[in-house]
């Protein structure tokens, strides 16, 4: 796709604590919806612990990926018209810088070159959605005194992004991991950037989770995603997106409410169709 002389698009990173909250399911259907209505969009995966957004997508052949991104970025290397010709995920799936094949690379991720990647992929897309990692610890001093960590990656990531994600799973052991780890999220990212997304979760615990969550961060729970495993199961094994084997599924409809509080252009359904009096 061609690209506009100094346009520049939205980063959003969908994050969440220990526990497998569903980070990069989001990040997926959230990057297929944003797609459906600006076809410029990207998904990438910045897990700096390794990253399954591949294999999810049943992507099997070798592309460009982050270290390569963050690498040719930090040298000047890169600029907006490559990125923008990066594989797309499927026909009508968002473009895909794979991850870390395998954990210990995040050492080969420069903080600099990771920080102007994001940048390039704001000036090549409409929209950046990055799926991030859990920890949040910031960095030791190096052997030089310079610090260096591994979750520099999620922090810058989480730095340059117009709008957080941050996903609760609604089960007793996911509540206490957010609310727990909020604190360390609001450190990094001003907190009217975020938005709270209740995932796996059943109807009958919404408002549970719901005062649990305003009552110890002071913020409301924006989107209820409710659990369907049969449908991601479906996605998992045929290597998609649930939004392409399932495009009913309610999982899908959450989604799109998500993509639509992020600034996406997409039709109020769900949650935000309740909210505007629709039926």
């Amino acid at each position: 796709p061609s690209v506009t002389p100094g346009a520049a698009g939205r980063v959003v990173a969908v994050w969440g604590p220990k526990g497998s909250p569903g980070r990069s399911t989001i990040a997926i259907e959230l990057a297929w919806q944003m797609c459906a209505c600006e076809r410029r969009t990207v998904l990438v995966d910045g897990d700096p612990y390794g990253g399954d957004i591949v294999q999810l997508l049943g992507v099997v052949e070798e592309l460009p990926g982050v270290v390569w991104a963050a690498t040719a970025a930090g040298r000047g290397a890169v600029d907006p018209g490559t990125l923008a010709d990066l594989a797309r995920a499927g026909r009508r799936g968002p473009a895909l810088l794979p991850g870390l094949a395998r954990a210990d690379l995040w050492a080969d991720v420069p903080d600099h070159g990771w920080r102007a990647a994001l940048q390039a992929l704001r000036h090549s897309f409409d929209a950046v959605v990055v799926d991030t990692g859990f920890c949040l610890e910031p960095p030791d001093a190096g052997l030089g005194g310079t610090p260096r960590g591994r979750n520099e990656m999620t922090r810058i990531a989480l730095e340059v992004s117009e709008r957080v994600i941050a996903l609760c799973r609604c089960d007793p052991v996911g509540v206490k991991s957010f609310l727990w780890a909020y604190e360390a999220l609001a450190e990094v990212v001003d907190p009217e950037r975020i938005v709270v997304v209740a995932n796996r979760c059943p109807a009958d615990g919404r408002a549970e989770v719901a005062g649990l969550v305003r009552r110890h961060t002071g913020r409301k729970v924006a989107v209820f995603v409710p659990e369907r495993p049969r449908d991601a199961d479906r996605a998992r094994r045929s290597g998609r997106a649930v939004s392409e084997v399932a495009p009913g599924s309610d999982l899908v409809a959450a989604a799109a409410d998500v993509a639509a509080l992020v600034g996406a252009p997409v039709p109020a359904r769900g949650v935000l169709a309740r909210l505007a009096g629709r039926t």
